[in-house]
């Protein structure tokens, strides 16, 4: 399996193996239109550049330019088909981002309607067992001790299997809660 790294401006005489001002001469006309990667300024590999290539895309790019050189198509006009091309390859990949976008808010959204289920099914099975007004104290004072628990906080739906197991450990904490009131209680 090959590996590839991003080339940065200044890199890419190496792979499109001309003189570093005619790579320059011709980058000038074309970069704009090459598919890239935006990055962060920085002084690492990329000396600072704002925008880094894939080797294979500016190869290929290359390639096509023979066909320039030879007088088979315009420059201008090979420039203006990259623009074309280029200019669709962005409608895509903003297409692909608006979706990629929805599809990450919609999957939050219907991880936090999971966990908001689970804590209303363990909030009731709770209730039931007569720990009603703790969790209101708990709930009410602001801490969210319960609502923050690890096995309330997930994102699965509650199972009879989850509960069977989670139980003693949120009697538990409630258990606790109650303990550490009562003694404030007392001691007041």
């Amino acid at each position: 399996m090959t590996s590839y790294r991003f080339s940065s401006r200044p890199n890419l005489h190496s792979v499109w193996h001309r003189s570093y001002a005619g790579t320059f001469l011709l980058f000038d006309k074309i970069a704009p239109y090459i598919p890239h990667v935006s990055v962060i300024p920085w002084q690492g590999p990329w000396d600072g550049e704002d925008k880094v290539y894939f080797p294979p895309n500016v190869r290929a790019l290359r390639h096509e330019y023979r066909s320039v050189r030879k007088g088979e198509i315009g420059l201008e006009d090979w420039i203006l088909r990259k623009k074309k091309l280029f200019g669709q390859l962005m409608e895509h990949a903003a297409a692909c981002s608006r979706w990629q976008k929805e599809s990450h808010d919609l999957r939050a959204k219907d991880l936090q309607l999971t966990r908001s289920r689970r804590k209303g099914a363990i909030f009731e099975k709770l209730r039931d067992l007569g720990w009603g007004e703790e969790i209101h104290r708990l709930e009410t004072d602001g801490n969210g001790v319960l609502s923050s628990h690890k096995d309330v906080r997930q994102s699965k739906d509650l199972t009879d299997k989850a509960w069977f197991r989670i139980q003693p450990r949120l009697v538990r904490v409630l258990e606790d809660a109650r303990s550490q009131r009562l003694e404030e209680e007392h001691s007041a």
